[in-house]
């Protein structure tokens, strides 16, 4: 009985410590690719997305039709 419990105590005890090596894995990762792909910018806070500069229609998909 006693045997079973200590069996159950040390069993939950590694999925806890597995558990938080693997979350610590996941934020150190986002932590690194965030300051591998950062930028002037976003290094001071300022996050902007890029827009086009030049929009060409054509393909099949922007079918239109003049009137």
């Amino acid at each position: 009985m006693v045997n079973q419990i200590y069996s159950t105590m040390i069993s939950k005890v590694r999925f806890s410590i597995l558990t938080l090596f693997v979350n610590l894995l996941v934020i150190s990762a986002h932590l690194f690719t965030g300051l591998l792909y950062a930028s002037d910018l976003s290094s001071i806070g300022i996050h902007v997305i890029p827009y086009p500069k030049e929009v060409k229609m054509g393909g099949s998909a922007f079918g239109l039709k003049m009137s």
